[in-house]
């Protein structure tokens, strides 16, 4: 057995890294590579090094899985299912749990799925090793199948995301993309679809705020919401950028307030990145109570406010009273939660 080896094994590892997903998986191998040495095995990338593209049915079951990690020996495995635990991921857990015998075997889920209680029961009991999600309702599940579970946060690049201390640079952004100074700007970063309630922003744009959405360059055609809400949201004024933006957090600090107004739980990740992203640089957050977000960050020193989206105009008023001191926040605190957990679990003997 490879003693420092950890096997990372996920969908797709194709930068950019720019929605959630995708972030995790990068940040999930930055943080486990300060400790380990990491190999990455996934289906659209391959960098010549520590990153290799197998070619596997959806499953992963593949000889040619089985003979790398045979090879590698690792002392690890660790596998982020890319549409989390829907039927498939259950499988493809079970499966890849088969191969990685000899390994602490070891699985991320960030959000639930739609899936047949009555498979996932079957599935989920030939399940091996210890999950992670930031997700309570994933969490809850893997309980009653009677699988080690640990609740943790999500890791936020802090290099990255810091909070601005000169005043200029939102002026200067401002002027970068085209928003004027005066605005009060509140922006939503992450997919275009259906499910992430995104028509609750209108009233704020019809109130005289400045609405500025986000997308991913990275979402899936087939989840991608009809052509009619995109119209709907910019016939109200609302901002909308399609394209690549290669520093985010300058998007956090041209704003005013970020805003959260998903309420189904599948879709979105458990614990949002781009929350914790705005938090870091100093951005007071208006979200609904979703996922672990309360649990993890609670009003995070009084910089996180929650409210039902119906009753997001009145939470603007009292946000807009509110002094924040930017510099405090336990978006940090998470990250060495997460990275206990994590290193813990792959230190322990394999089971």
């Amino acid at each position: 057995m490879a003693i420092n080896t950890v096997l990372f094994i996920t969908d797709y590892f194709a930068p950019p890294y720019d929605e959630g997903i995708k972030k995790t998986a990068y940040n999930i191998f930055r943080l486990v590579s300060e400790r380990y040495n990491v190999k990455v095995l996934c289906r659209d990338h391959d960098d010549g090094e520590s990153i290799k593209k197998i070619e596997c049915n959806r499953v992963f079951l593949s000889l040619s899985v089985f003979k790398t990690i045979r090879s590698l020996k690792p002392k690890a495995v660790l596998y982020l299912p890319f549409a989390s635990f829907t039927l498939g991921g259950y499988l493809r857990n079970v499966i890849l749990g088969l191969m990685g015998l000899r390994a602490r075997y070891l699985y991320i889920g960030l959000q639930p799925k739609p899936a047949g209680a009555f498979l996932v029961s079957i599935l989920g009991r030939f399940q091996r090793g210890v999950g992670f999600t930031p997700s309570i309702k994933l969490h809850e599940t893997w309980k009653k199948l009677g699988k080690p579970s640990r609740l943790v946060p999500l890791f936020t690049d802090l290099k990255r995301f810091k909070p601005a201390y000169d005043p200029l640079i939102r002026e200067q952004l401002r002027n970068k993309f085209g928003i004027p100074q005066d605005a009060f700007v509140i922006s939503h970063v992450g997919h275009l679809t259906q499910g992430r309630n995104l028509e609750s922003l209108i009233p704020l744009q019809q109130a005289g705020y400045y609405v500025f959405i986000v997308c991913s360059t990275s979402t899936p055609e087939e989840s991608k919401a009809p052509d009619s809400l995109k119209s709907k949201l910019l016939h109200a004024g609302v901002r909308i950028h399609e394209g690549l933006i290669n520093d985010i957090s300058e998007i956090y600090f041209v704003s005013n307030l970020y805003i959260f107004p998903v309420l189904d739980d599948c879709s979105s990740i458990g614990l949002p990145l781009s929350i914790l992203e705005a938090r870091a640089c100093g951005i007071p957050v208006l979200t609904t109570e979703y996922g672990s977000v309360k649990l993890f960050l609670n009003d995070d020193n009084g910089g996180v406010f929650y409210s039902s989206p119906e009753f997001f105009g009145e939470a603007l008023q009292t946000i807009k009273e509110t002094t924040l001191d930017s510099n405090v926040s336990v978006v940090s605190a998470l990250n060495s939660i997460l990275s206990h957990e994590l290193f813990q679990a792959i230190d322990q003997d394999a089971v």
